[in-house]
């Protein structure tokens, strides 16, 4: 009996195990299909979230925060995220301001901005034009993605209704 039970659990942790692997090495695939996208799709991706969500109320521009990183509380994410559209001149332009926390010790819920990056960009034809950056192209390659899914996040979160 006991040599059975050792042979029926071996081959369930062996599916699992298969299943685990297939299920990660297809999310690692759809991951690095996003990241293989170039710099200015995503911030073009990135305007287009940002505009479907509209301008709040008595602003003539469009201005969002989020907070980027993979926890679905925001007081553990260590990343803010400001992007801000402006029509300038008849040009679209955004400006995305990321400020980077370090916590406190003696609160480590409580954050202190340490410092901040900025990405400009304007829109006056279908890609945007990078007018200036402090962070660099493999560094806005690999932030881009994480910023965008930030935005899709609480863009779908914002749509959700409460009874």
């Amino acid at each position: 009996m006991r040599y059975s039970f050792r042979l029926h659990f071996g081959l369930w942790a062996v599916i699992f195990l298969v299943f685990f692997s297939l299920l990660c090495s297809r999310g690692g695939a759809a991951a690095s299909a996003s990241r293989s996208k170039d710099v200015p799709a995503f911030l073009r991706d990135i305007y287009t979230e940002v505009v479907e969500l509209g301008k709040y109320p008595g602003y003539d521009f469009f201005e969002r925060q989020f907070f980027v990183g993979e926890d679905d509380d925001d007081t553990n994410k260590d990343l803010h995220c400001l992007v801000m559209i402006q029509e300038i001149s008849g040009i679209n332009r955004m400006t995305i301001q990321l400020t980077y926390m370090e916590r406190v010790q003696r609160r480590p819920v409580i954050g202190i901005a340490r410092y901040v990056k900025n990405i400009r960009c304007s829109f006056g034809t279908e890609y945007p034009d990078l007018m200036g950056s402090d962070l660099s192209e493999p560094e806005m390659r690999a932030l881009l993605p994480e910023i965008l899914h930030a935005i899709r996040k609480k863009k779908k979160l914002m749509q959700m209704k409460f009874p």
